[in-house]
């Protein structure tokens, strides 16, 4: 069955508009409803059909995949607002003549101006890539798979990078997912076979190194040969000992499925969900890391570093932890907006100076400007902690942890909270919870004892009480069952 396109009255001056093409439409169909595109809606709508389309070609590729890849480019470009367009044409101009800072700076503004727009996500992504940014290329690779989940572009850059950052696994696995996205796009199969390869080869080096190492010092020069032929193949840690410093690498891994719906015409509706995890290699010198929270730049990057630090913090103990702590807050705290930095500052200053209202002033303006600014919520939170403002408090840390669920600051705080309104049990698992994500920090394991001991002490009091109450129920019944008792003895005797 074949889409039909239409027209509306273009003599009222309403934009032409289209039917989608169905299942088995002709490319004429296909290409006359990508040059009549005329909202974003209908631009993801109909991408989602071209997907769909091309899918169904997954084992025999033909001339109409090519076509429906091209047109499906074609398509990703689109947006309502010429001011957008204009912004990655600009982007896209200075990538090709070389200005990848300059891109990139203009795909920003793309996004800032419609975060819903996966295109200028993945050119974004593309000039990160080209300027050697491999995290924040991974960071906006993410979010254009959220917006578009098939977006075949995406997930080969994914494979790019993770080819470069020396996760072959995960390169093999994202290029297998852009073929499957798009059976006619080019290099993909090869790409993943050249990433197996490398996969195959450096689990090969690694036993080997591992072997080396255990041998007699007289091996150190094969081993350092070995070395030579492990940084070839990848830009990852040192393979050779667990007792080696481990420069940490982003690996991130994709699985894709399809959901299929039945639309009201009866035919098939393929939607193709994507799910991600990411693991951290940790053990980086705190040096690096150092460097690495030092060098945030914008707020896209500090989401991605505290993610890292993070998981660094998880496997470290003190005093490395404390140092990573540090590094943790200050990377929370910084915003790539000037004011927002400065307002910030300015309320922690006031904060230490005991001026709970000037600061409160501080942190609500602070998170008025950027509502996604989790430390700015939690700040707040701290504010209104010390003002005896528990419930606000609360509310205050659920939205810092919506934003950064490994907040540890916040959950510890919301089991001070917890605690001023004798809700012991429930502050006692905030504390383990934070302990968790923060296990150097001792004294959250101290705070959930005494919290337990508290709810244990409220418990049996409450166990007490209940039990007084069911002894003086029964002493109740019992003197009932005498008044009864007497009653009819009395009526007995009556009768007699």
């Amino acid at each position: 069955m074949r889409g039909a396109m239409h027209e509306t009255d273009t003599s009222s001056g309403m934009a032409r508009a289209c039917t989608m093409p169905l299942p088995g439409a002709s490319l004429t169909e296909w290409a006359a409803a990508t040059d009549n595109l005329n909202s974003n809606h209908e631009r993801d709508v109909l991408i989602d059909r071209m997907l769909g389309e091309m899918r169904l070609t997954a084992d025999n590729p033909t001339v109409k995949t090519d076509e429906l890849e091209s047109l499906a480019r074609k398509a990703l470009l689109y947006h309502e607002d010429k001011t957008v367009i204009t912004l990655l044409q600009m982007g896209i101009r200075n990538m090709h003549d070389g200005n990848f800072h300059e891109a990139e700076t203009n795909f920003a503004g793309a996004t800032a101006m419609d975060p819903g727009f996966a295109e200028a996500w993945n050119k974004l992504a593309t000039a990160r890539y080209l300027a050697g940014d491999n995290e924040g290329s991974l960071v906006a690779i993410r979010k254009t798979l959220s917006l578009q989940p098939a977006h075949f572009g995406a997930l080969s850059g994914m494979g790019l990078v993770l080819m470069k950052t020396g996760n072959f696994d995960g390169a093999a696995h994202a290029f297998g997912l852009a073929q499957r996205a798009c059976p006619s796009l080019q290099n993909a199969s090869t790409r993943q076979w050249i990433a197996e390869c490398l996969q195959f080869l450096k689990s090969q080096l690694v036993s080997a190194l591992t072997f080396l190492s255990s041998l007699a010092p007289q091996t150190g020069a094969i081993v350092i040969t070995a070395l030579v032929l492990a940084s070839a193949l990848s830009t990852s840690p040192s393979l050779v000992s667990d007792a080696a410093q481990v420069q940490p690498y982003l690996e991130a891994k994709i699985q894709m499925e399809d959901v299929r719906k039945v639309r009201a015409d009866g035919t098939m509706e393929i939607e193709r969900v994507t799910r991600e995890t990411r693991q951290t290699r940790t053990g980086a010198l705190i040096e690096e890391l150092t460097h690495t929270a030092n060098s945030v730049d914008s707020n896209q990057e500090k989401a991605a570093v505290a993610a890292r630090l993070l998981d660094e913090l998880a496997a470290s103990t003190t005093p490395r932890a404390e140092e990573i702590v540090q590094l943790v807050w200050q990377t929370w705290v910084f915003h790539e907006n000037l004011a927002v930095a400065d307002v910030m500052s300015d309320g922690i200053q006031l904060l230490r100076d005991g001026d709970l209202k000037g600061a409160e002033w501080r942190f609500f303006n602070a998170v008025h400007f950027d509502p996604a600014y989790a430390e700015g919520w939690n700040k707040l939170a701290t504010v209104h902690y010390l003002l005896g403002d528990y419930n606000t408090s609360l509310t205050e840390i659920e939205q810092t942890l919506e934003l950064e669920p490994r907040h540890f600051g916040a959950i510890a705080g919301r089991g001070m909270v917890l605690m001023k309104l004798e809700r012991f049990g429930e502050a006692a698992a905030s504390y383990r919870e934070a302990s968790e994500i923060n296990p150097a920090a001792t004294s959250l394991q101290l705070e959930a004892e005494y919290a337990e001991a508290l709810q244990k002490d409220v418990d049996e009091d409450a166990m007490t009480q209940q039990q007084q109450q069911q002894q003086q129920q029964r002493q109740q019944q019992q003197q009932q069952k005498d008044q009864k008792q007497q009653q009819v003895e009395q009526l007995l005797m009556l009768i007699q």
